[in-house]
């Protein structure tokens, strides 16, 4: 009888050419049952096959490493693209400080301005005192 699921036992032995006759008869047998399992048992064996390789690791040489780091520091400094870039960060700068100390000039004028309102007003204007001892303007009428 063949069974639904894989007998993994049976495939490593089929993979390792240890199975017996039998065994390989069986793992065949229940590869032909279903395409998903014959597309298992190509997997295991793609596996098998490819756990064995060693990948050696590529052979460094600090010293070509180190100039062709450099080599790309001093043209991605030198490309237009970072010097445009480099203007924008600039004019974005200047701008903000521009804004800023119109907002404080500004600020310091009107300021001035308001106390000097406040003072023409109290001598042009009677004033009135309204409930909760608040003070108030009268209208002018003319």
């Amino acid at each position: 009888m063949i069974q639904k699921t894989p007998d993994w036992t049976l495939i490593a032995r089929f993979i390792t050419d240890n199975a017996s006759p039998e065994d390989r008869r069986y793992v065949l047998d229940w590869a032909l049952v279903k395409p998903e399992n014959q597309q298992t048992l190509q997997d295991a064996i793609k596996v098998w096959k490819h756990s064995g390789v060693r990948v050696s690791p590529p052979i460094i040489e600090p010293e070509t490493e180190w100039e062709e780091f450099k080599t790309r520091i001093k043209n991605h400094v030198s490309s237009p693209g970072t010097q445009r870039h480099g203007k924008v960060v600039r004019l974005m700068i200047v701008t903000a400080g521009l804004i800023a100390l119109a907002v404080i000039v500004i600020y310091f004028i009107s300021r001035d301005r308001s106390e000097q309102v406040k003072q023409r007003l109290n001598h042009l204007t009677p004033q009135v005192l309204l409930p909760y001892l608040t003070r108030g303007y009268k209208p002018i009428k003319e």
